[in-house]
């Protein structure tokens, strides 16, 4: 990639966070020629009491759904599933797909290397 790198997009909606991530391959994956991994996050944020005694409220950060991809292109192919089992509105999903493809593309390059 040229100019910014982008490591990871992080999206917050309703309870969610969507953590979308990229990192150099790790030298022992060896059946793929991707430069890169893609790992996809997703944690719900929910209020719990600190203990039975006190109305102390803490948030806590559950992981909902953790996975790792090869290749930026099967991360991109399942986006869609994943994300439709937590929310439920298509422009939604889709704005978030958008937002991530600042991991693989500058947009700057990308319009530039079309016309």
């Amino acid at each position: 990639m040229t100019g910014k790198d982008v490591d990871y997009v992080r999206i917050f909606h309703e309870d969610y966070i969507f953590i979308f991530a990229k990192q150099p391959r790790f030298k022992w994956v060896k059946h793929t020629v991707s430069e890169s991994i893609y790992f996809i996050y997703i944690t719900r944020i929910q209020k719990d009491f600190v203990d039975k005694n006190t109305a102390n409220v803490v948030n806590n950060n559950y992981l909902c759904h953790s996975q790792m991809f090869f290749n930026y292109h099967d991360m991109m192919l399942r986006i869609e599933p994943i994300l439709s089992e937590y929310i439920l509105d298509s422009n939604t999903i889709f704005d978030i797909a958008m937002k991530v493809q600042e991991l693989e593309y500058d947009e700057e390059d990308y319009v530039e290397q079309q016309g």
